[in-house]
């Protein structure tokens, strides 16, 4: 439970940090948002993210081949000779930061932006660090669930024995994804914004 809370902790606080930066910074983040092409960039970003989503929901349904990304990287040395704990709040840091950072949900960019045009580093901060809070809730049920007495190994099992299920889901919400991407960012957003 320790390493979940510690995981929770590396989350808010880069979440935080991050929030109060926005906050404090206000209008010179919200900058560059104004004008007639503040759709233009993410229109053009997320269609290229639903296309790479369709991409690999076609893997899924065992339709094309393509090179899927390696889950088992080199861990970095320093990494690697931390105790179990700090590896846990380091995690923490490591994914806050991705998520905070690189989120791709509208509803982030509206936070964002409330952030930003709240022009408080305080209110950031809190606002963000809640959002990093919620984050990470899911380890919290996983852990709730290992320790109600579900063994790792009986979760593993069943994904290794319904793999052909686990692909079609994947594929399923993949294809749902790009659908949305394509759709709303990639071609009526760009419309409306080459339209104006």
């Amino acid at each position: 439970m320790l390493a979940a809370v510690l995981y929770a902790a590396g989350n808010v606080l880069v979440a935080a940090v991050i929030g109060a930066l926005v906050g404090s910074l206000g209008s010179v983040v919200l900058q560059p948002f104004a004008g007639e092409g503040r759709l233009l960039l993410p229109a053009v970003v997320y269609s290229i993210i639903g296309i790479f989503a369709l991409a690999y929901a076609l893997v899924e349904f065992g339709w094309i081949s393509l090179p899927v990304p390696g889950l088992h990287a080199e861990v970095p040395g320093p990494v690697q000779r931390l105790a179990f704990y700090p590896r846990s709040f380091f995690l923490g840091l490591v994914v806050g930061g991705g998520f905070t950072v690189g989120c791709p949900f509208p509803t982030y960019h509206v936070i964002l932006g409330w952030v930003a045009a709240s022009a408080s580093l305080l209110v950031g901060a809190f606002v963000l660090g809640a959002y990093g809070l919620g984050r990470a809730l899911p380890v919290f049920v996983v852990g709730l669930v290992l320790f109600a007495g579900v063994r790792p190994q009986v979760i593993t099992r069943w994904v290794r024995d319904h793999a052909s299920v686990v692909h079609q889901v994947n594929g399923l919400g993949l294809t749902v994804l790009a659908t949305f991407l394509l759709t709303y960012w990639g071609l009526l957003l760009t419309v409306r914004v080459l339209v104006r």
